[in-house]
């Protein structure tokens, strides 16, 4: 059984961040590859406003304990609007780069 409410997880994620294929999901409605590194997160059930938490995590590749991990994942520099928002993965470099797992979680108060 889900909790939903105030401050709970409104929806989350885990897809492949280089052919935009959502895993396993809760409240997103789609995600679209923007191009290397970066992604569009569509949120079925609208947050109550713009001012919600976004967390990500990754992983570069499913090659085991050897895959590189030198790899930062955020927010992409646009404000996020009620029903959808950006992310990117990032080389330590700067460098935009596709990850094959890309995990998202929004928390926020439901439209």
């Amino acid at each position: 059984m889900a909790y939903l409410g105030t401050a709970s997880v409104h929806a989350w994620g885990c897809f492949n961040g280089g052919g935009g294929t959502i895993r396993d999901s809760f409240n997103l409605s789609s995600i679209s590859r923007l191009g290397n590194g970066r992604i569009h997160v569509n949120i079925d059930v609208n947050c109550n406003n713009d001012n919600y938490c976004i967390l990500t995590n990754k992983r570069y590749n499913n090659s085991g304990i050897t895959s590189t991990d030198n790899i930062i994942s955020g927010v992409v520099n646009t404000l996020p609007s009620a029903g959808s928002c950006v992310i990117y993965t990032r080389s330590a470099s700067g460098g935009v780069i596709d990850c094959d797992d890309v995990s998202v979680a929004i928390i926020g108060d439901r439209s």
